[in-house]
């Protein structure tokens, strides 16, 4: 309903009463205040809900075990030699330098990234590696 017709409703209405522009005009300000003071009402029909998958650890540890032997494979070395941070005992007595078992180290965090893509993070790694933090694998696939 549009203003003139509210205005012609009432004057329909209110038929023995003189109208006058002025009181017209005067209406039609109330009915803009009072529009303007009424908020909307918003009806909300349907919700939609977007669910975020949970991580698997399982599935994401599988995937690194599965990519861990292939690379200990290439680079013959063993899990633990893999997962070692630093520790002498783990390198076999200076036939490897530290810097083959950190290229493998690369390899692997590469190699995870590129197959299986947001699955699994670089926290997951760190996990998996047992480092105190993930930059350390951050650095790992910044530096290949």
């Amino acid at each position: 309903m549009t203003k003139k017709e509210f205005i012609n409703e009432l004057k329909a209405y209110f038929h023995d009463v003189e109208w006058r522009p002025f009181d017209e005009n005067k209406i039609i300000n109330m009915l803009e205040r009072f529009q303007a003071k009424v908020e909307p009402i918003y009806i909300i029909k349907k919700v939609y809900l977007e669910s975020k998958p949970v991580q698997n650890y399982s599935f994401s540890d599988k995937i690194i075990e599965e990519v861990a032997n292939d690379v200990c494979m290439e680079h013959n070395i063993t899990i633990e030699q893999l997962k070692a941070n630093s520790p002498r005992s783990c390198y076999r007595n200076g036939k490897r330098r530290a810097i083959e078992y950190v290229a493998a180290r690369r390899d692997l965090c590469r190699r995870v990234k590129q197959s299986s893509g947001k699955l699994v993070t670089a926290t997951r790694l760190k996990e998996w590696f047992g480092y105190k933090c993930h930059s350390c694998v951050l650095h790992l696939l910044n530096n290949y």
